[in-house]
């Protein structure tokens, strides 16, 4: 199993939605934040079943919430690099790959 490391810039994404889910609806957070968490297990379990974009990153669509696990895996480790809302533009994270 590859070793994964979550990009600073992803964790506070994934803070920052928690809080808002959180606000919509008591519970509703902690539950955005297990789905997440089961993404990235996902990922650290089978790192290359996504097949690689061109950027070079891979992800890992949630079935709940309209999110996207965002990861890459450089030099044996897997870099999560966002937790991505399906519905925002996706070049924002460009410069963190």
């Amino acid at each position: 199993m590859l070793p994964l490391e979550i990009l600073h810039p992803a964790e506070i994404e994934l803070r920052d939605a928690a809080k808002y889910y959180e606000s919509k609806s008591c519970g509703l957070g902690a539950d955005f934040l297990i789905e997440m968490e089961e993404a990235v297990q996902f990922i650290q379990e089978e790192p290359l079943r996504q097949p690689e974009r061109e950027d070079h990153t891979r992800r890992v669509l949630t079935k709940r919430f309209p999110y996207q696990v965002i990861y890459t895996i450089h030099e044996e480790k897997i870099w999560v690099v966002a937790f991505s809302n399906q519905r925002q533009k996706t070049g924002y994270r460009q410069n963190r790959i």
